[in-house]
């Protein structure tokens, strides 16, 4: 018996726009970049103790950046929702 499994792609929608954070580590700018415009961005940023360091609300677009200048050096943790839906939560680390 001869069995061949095949395997459908499927498109989910958070493949649709996946968001990319660079450069990692970073210095005095942090960019994120999307495939497609988004629309009404809020960037939050925390320290490794969960405290909130930067918000930061951006208008239409598919390439942000964020400026780290006034950040200590560290790693910290990012998200990035568009009208309240999580479209992006990672990790950086931020050398001054």
């Amino acid at each position: 018996l001869h069995v061949r499994l095949h395997s459908f792609p499927t498109r989910r929608s958070s493949d649709l726009n996946k968001l990319v954070l660079f450069p990692n580590p970073a210095q005095e700018l942090l960019f994120i970049q999307s495939q497609q415009p988004m629309n009404n961005l809020l960037f939050t940023i925390y320290d490794v103790t969960g405290k909130l360091i930067l918000q930061q609300q951006s208008i239409n677009g598919n390439l942000f950046q964020i400026d780290l200048t006034n950040l200590p050096s560290g790693i910290f943790s990012v998200s990035c929702t568009e009208n309240g839906d999580l479209r992006y939560s990672g990790a950086f680390v931020h050398n001054n």
